[in-house]
């Protein structure tokens, strides 16, 4: 199938209970050309006469069965690799895609600038067998994830964004030899990628808490490997190519949570007609950090900033004005002060190199 856009990548082991509701959900994706790729990885239930026979009444949907499970991360591979979407997401076998939540996505990145990796969207938690209630969850605090949270926890879960194929397949896919938490692995290396991950706030995925999930029969085990997987991961590499971010988490934190007050500096130097100043300020800032946090998105915190600290003070309608006139040359030196949009050459180029760094990294963690 030619020019197909998104591929849906499904693994399913003895998911007869759910999913014929997870393919019916992908089936109703309109404004969007997709396929969808469907791995039963040794399930001994009617999983795979459900997929089979989705698959034989509609063309756009594929099933690969390995006789014997391999295991999550070497199913989600293994549907990776038979993918020809330019975007990829995966979708476990017991959760189900609202309307339109891959055409919104889409629609979101044919909007974004050069350098974005991939869109995420809103999720829907549905508890089976537990207590729990179910709740809308904002993936992050931020419009766009380009850095691992300062909670070093997961951005998203692994059915929430829509991925550069060509980026992840580069990347090395998920980490097979993982028991849990085998999405923590693979984002703390895509999140070194020096590109966006951007959001659309649009409902998007419906996941199912199972009470007997990896993360509640042994959440122990479960949050020790997400621990392991960030913590052991703060590098700097001084011999990383432009499409990575070659400095620490905790550089990149502290630069994000600088770069607005920056801004708010740079903003008073240029009310009080010092373009000089206000220059030397921006540039002290991370070229990357401006480019990934956005120019327009800095120059509005920075106004917010000054409402907040000159609200209520003698002569603060004065000052605001003045800030206020100014907004449009501080984002002027904003955008001139990045640095140059990353390409998708480059970006291929530095997903290889991580997975070099991601095997020597394993190899290590191994002995």
């Amino acid at each position: 199938m030619s020019g197909v856009a998104v591929t849906v990548v499904i693994p399913a082991l003895n998911e007869e209970k759910h999913l014929a509701a997870c393919l019916k959900s992908v089936r109703r994706q309109k404004g969007v050309i997709w396929n969808c790729v469907v791995i039963d990885d040794g399930s001994s239930d009617e999983t795979l006469s459900i997929a089979k026979k989705v698959a034989a009444a509609d063309g756009r949907f594929l099933v690969i069965q390995n006789d014997k499970s391999q295991g999550l991360a070497a199913a989600r591979n293994l549907g990776l690799r038979a993918a020809s979407g330019t975007w990829v997401t995966f979708l476990d076998a017991d959760d189900f895609l609202f309307p339109s939540a891959l055409a919104r996505r889409v629609q979101r990145l044919g909007e974004s600038p050069l350098g974005v990796i991939g869109c995420y969207g809103d999720w829907v938690s549905v508890p089976e067998r537990t207590m729990l209630l179910p709740f809308r969850r904002r993936a992050a605090k931020r419009e766009d994830v380009w850095l691992v949270p300062a909670n070093r926890s997961v951005p998203f879960i692994a059915s929430a964004p829509l991925l550069k194929r060509d980026l992840v397949l580069a990347l090395g896919g998920f980490d097979e030899s993982a028991i849990t938490a085998e999405d923590a692995e693979f984002w703390q290396w895509w999140l070194r990628l020096n590109g966006r991950t951007v959001y659309e706030p649009t409902l998007c995925v419906a996941y199912r808490r199972r009470a007997d999930s990896m993360t509640r029969r042994d959440p122990v085990e479960h949050f020790r490997a997400i621990q392991a997987a960030f913590v052991s991961f703060d590098l700097e590499w001084n011999d990383a190519p432009k499409g990575v971010l070659g400095r620490t988490d905790a550089y990149y934190r502290v630069a994000a949570g600088a770069a607005p007050g920056a801004c708010f500096t740079a903003a008073g130097e240029l009310a009080e007609r010092s373009d000089e100043g206000a220059l030397r300020v921006i540039e002290a800032v991370d070229s990357d950090v401006l480019r990934l946090m956005g120019s327009t998105r800095l120059s509005t915190d920075a106004y917010a900033l000054a409402v907040r600290r000159t609200r209520g003070t003698s002569g603060s309608r004065g000052r605001l004005e003045a800030l206020k006139k100014i907004k449009p040359s501080l984002l002027r030196l904003l955008s001139e002060s990045e640095s140059a949009a990353i390409t998708n050459e480059e970006l291929l180029q530095a997903a290889h190199w991580l997975c070099g760094k991601r095997k020597t990294n394993a190899s290590k963690s191994s002995k």
